[in-house]
């Protein structure tokens, strides 16, 4: 046994695994992980281009200078400043990831 515990094996048609390969590259997922995310109810949505990622990263590396920045000045009104929108940049960036990467639930009773 892996790491998830119990191992599961079933068998598809040609399409429906070019199909799943497909899918799961465009949410940037192995087959595997996706499988189990739509077991639980979720649909990642499609992978964000390259800029997405480059503009995410650019906003974190501002932030990363402002809170730099705020180690360096001497006024404490401006350092805490500084230090509030490095945080709150931050934040945002995680919100963002999780709103654009993280995929939606399906409100679905089985039961």
């Amino acid at each position: 046994m892996g790491r998830k515990g119990i191992k599961k094996q079933f068998w598809m048609t040609k399409e429906l695994t070019e199909e799943l390969s497909w899918k799961a590259s465009k949410a940037c997922l192995t087959e595997s992980a996706l499988i189990r995310m739509l077991i639980r109810g979720y649909h990642p949505p499609a992978a964000p281009g390259e800029e997405f990622y480059k503009a995410l990263n650019e906003l974190i590396q501002k932030a990363d200078r402002m809170q730099l920045t705020s180690e360096i000045v001497n006024n404490l009104d401006i350092k805490t400043v500084l230090t509030e929108t490095a945080a709150d940049l931050k934040k945002l960036s995680f919100e963002i990831r999780q709103r654009y990467l993280k995929g939606e639930r399906e409100k679905i009773e089985w039961r």
